[in-house]
């Protein structure tokens, strides 16, 4: 016998499953190191990682834009720019996704 749920309900348990696995990796660096000094290799990761992926996003991100099509490349051009101009203002990353995004998605 087959369970049958509705797409709803699947798509809450695929997401849930998805946060559990996230946190868990997340939490695990903290559970294993708990009493112990973290290794350098993580703690050079951990550094690193985080601008590598940066640069990564925004290829992403502009990757399918046709620079040739005003209506493209202005909305692209115009959020990558608000992006940079506000973390560099503010030194906060969190903010400059979000204003980066919002620009890119109003235009």
């Amino acid at each position: 016998m087959i369970l049958s749920i509705s797409r709803d309900t699947y798509a809450i348990i695929i997401l849930i499953t998805c946060a559990l696995i996230t946190f868990l990796l997340r939490a695990s660096s903290f559970l294993l190191f708990k009493n112990k000094e973290m290794p350098k290799a993580l703690k050079y990761l951990g550094c690193t990682l985080p601008l590598v992926m940066m640069p990564m996003l925004v290829v992403y991100g502009v990757s399918n834009v046709e620079w040739v099509k005003f209506d493209q490349a202005f909305p692209a051009i115009c959020g990558v720019l608000g992006t940079a101009l506000i973390h560099l203002w503010r030194k906060n990353t969190i903010l400059s996704l979000v204003v980066g995004t919002a620009i890119y998605m109003l235009l």
